[in-house]
């Protein structure tokens, strides 16, 4: 317990890496594209549909319990901007999550956002993620323009704020809707540390 505290701790010294501005789903000299798992196992590549205005990947684990805390707000966000062309995408990174384990979960939460398993890590290192909680916004043609927190509900683990005051996932996603000049930005999120990421 005290071990895994540690690294839940220790993960909020969050090392942000530069982002190559182009679809990592496209494979540059020396490199293979990313691909992830869907729950039957096999390869796929993430960054479809095309057409949609910006993937969001929102890194969460079975047993995080800030994780399970954001299920509602997830619902809502996947609800109020997949009309508009966003997509959005949970991504499970810890290989000890079986597929009928993340079933279960998604099931209990009422999640109904597609699930998909990065056990190797390829898209946790890709955008930098530590924690879970964290979303990953990508948008077609431009390349990563957020990773980081859903909001500000959390001000260190355990302890939540009386009022969310910052929406940053929803606020990158309203200016993408928007047409706004996109820099990209990180923000440290609080929650459940992603095993083996250094």
């Amino acid at each position: 317990m005290i071990l895994a505290a540690q690294r839940l701790c220790a993960s909020l010294a969050l090392a942000f890496t530069t982002w190559i501005l182009v679809s990592p789903a496209t494979a540059r000299a020396g490199q293979q594209p990313i691909l992830l798992e869907n729950l039957a196992g096999q390869k796929v590549n993430p960054y479809l549909p095309e057409s949609a205005k910006a993937i969001v990947f929102i890194f969460v684990s079975v047993e995080c319990p800030v994780c399970n805390a954001y299920a509602p707000e997830l619902q809502r966000l996947k609800t109020e901007f997949e009309t508009n062309g966003i997509i959005l995408k949970l991504v499970y990174p810890n290989g000890d999550e079986t597929s009928e384990a993340i079933c279960r979960h998604a099931k209990d939460f009422k999640l109904d956002i597609e699930q998909l398993r990065d056990p190797t890590h390829a898209l946790v290192k890709y955008t930098a993620a530590r924690v879970t909680p964290e979303a990953a916004v990508y948008v077609p043609k431009r390349g990563f323009v957020y990773c980081g927190r859903i909001d500000n509900r959390f001000a260190k683990l355990g302890v939540a704020r009386a009022q969310i005051t910052e929406h940053d996932l929803r606020d990158v996603l309203s200016d993408v809707l928007g047409g706004k000049p996109l820099k990209p930005k990180q923000t440290r999120g609080v929650g459940c540390a992603i095993p083996d990421v250094r």
